[in-house]
């Protein structure tokens, strides 16, 4: 099975992400294993509701999601895991540092990347959602090893086609697609990108 990380700072979209994708390759039901108790959602805006919110750091276990996606030789296993947001600094909570550390540990261990940002919050500093120093490390990363695939995430906020340039500019010589985790904008492209790595 290949693993797919989700990473990015907080609040960017990888939950919102994550689950529409799973339900846009064809998942029946989502099923994650969080506080050693099993929870399921058989629809996306179930899983949205309980999963997603505006406040930052409320992904404090990985969530791993097991799929399937056909690739060049036929249906492959694909674990798509969204990650707690990685920051420029230390964060004060214990709870926040341990699932950045677990974060940090799977991205050692290999995998595709899907390293996501707000285009909405590119080339604006003073947001907490803006690029910073993690995501250029990530990037540097990401584009050393291969398997790397940078998402401008937001596309259907005000702003965001000034923040896509912005983020082609910063982030160059590596795949970007523009996508909006709200709207299913870029799925396809997302989609067939991980085909070609399965």
């Amino acid at each position: 099975m290949t693993r797919c990380l989700v990473l990015g700072k907080p609040n960017v979209g990888k939950t919102l992400f994550s689950l529409r994708f799973a339900f846009f390759l064809g998942a029946e039901a989502v099923r994650l294993a969080r506080a050693g108790e099993e929870a399921h959602w058989t629809s996306v805006e179930a899983a949205v509701r309980e999963l997603v919110s505006d406040r930052p750091h409320q992904t404090l276990e990985l969530q791993r999601l097991s799929l399937e996606i056909r690739g060049r030789k036929g249906t492959r296993r694909l674990e798509l895991v969204d990650t707690g947001g990685l920051t420029d600094e230390i964060p004060p909570a214990p709870e926040v540092r341990q699932v950045q550390v677990e974060t940090l540990g799977l991205l050692l261990k290999g995998g595709l990347l899907l390293h996501m940002v707000d285009a909405s919050a590119v080339g604006r500093p003073g947001l907490p959602e803006a690029p910073g120093e993690v995501d250029l490390q990530l990037y540097h990363l990401g584009r050393a090893r291969g398997g790397y695939l940078l998402l401008a995430n937001k596309m259907d906020r005000e702003g965001a086609a000034d923040g896509l340039r912005e983020a082609r500019r910063r982030f160059p010589g590596v795949p970007l697609i523009p996508i909006s985790a709200r709207t299913g904008l870029g799925f396809k492209e997302v989609k067939r990108h991980l085909r070609r790595h399965l």
